[in-house]
């Protein structure tokens, strides 16, 4: 088909809805009005999903070669989801000492006191190496080696970087204290 496209198929390309100037909001005396225009957003929307909205030709490259994604089993899923639990919580029980005693805990003691507003347990198996200074910040690694956060690639929180970081990053600082938990 060549040619200049509809108005109907024009309005699938816009940056912004075909919605006429003078539109006016629709009113209970208006039902029927209602039901058409339900009807067009439908033919409309169908018009844009299937490619009549467009005159080029169907694509010719070739389906993708590449192997479908697999899936973890939920098991991992699980471990993953809880070390990055572990890591959030870690950085809670951090604040939260800090706003006691206006510096963050450089001691395992100190993170796990009973005087800390903030508890938690470490999921079993999962490992947080905290690191500070006990004043400007601190960075928390967790790892599972039954997960996709390993020693060699933990899941990392580094609160001058703003909190969680992407999968693979590393702290941007150095601090010279350092302790495990659990």
């Amino acid at each position: 088909m060549t040619g200049p496209a509809s108005p109907v198929h024009a309005a699938c390309a816009a940056d912004e809805p075909a919605v006429p100037d003078n539109a006016r909001p629709l009113t209970s005396s208006k039902i029927g009005s209602i039901a058409m225009a339900g009807v067009l957003a439908l033919t409309l929307l169908a018009g844009c999903t299937s490619g009549t909205a467009t005159h080029s030709s169907a694509s010719t490259a070739p389906p993708s070669s590449a192997p479908p994604a697999t899936v973890p089993p939920s098991s991992v899923l699980k471990v993953e989801k809880s070390v990055v639990s572990d890591v959030v919580n870690a950085s809670l029980t951090m604040e939260s000492y800090y706003s006691v005693n206006n510096a963050y805990p450089t001691t395992k003691a100190q993170a796990t006191a009973k005087s800390n507003t903030d508890q938690f347990a470490v999921t079993s198996g999962n490992h947080l190496v905290i690191t500070t200074d006990g004043a400007t910040g601190y960075c928390i690694a967790g790892s599972n080696p039954n997960s996709p956060y390993t020693a060699a690639h933990p899941k990392t929180y580094d609160s001058v970087k703003g909190g969680l970081q992407v999968d693979g990053a590393k702290c941007s600082t150095t601090y010279p204290k350092t302790f495990t938990l659990p």
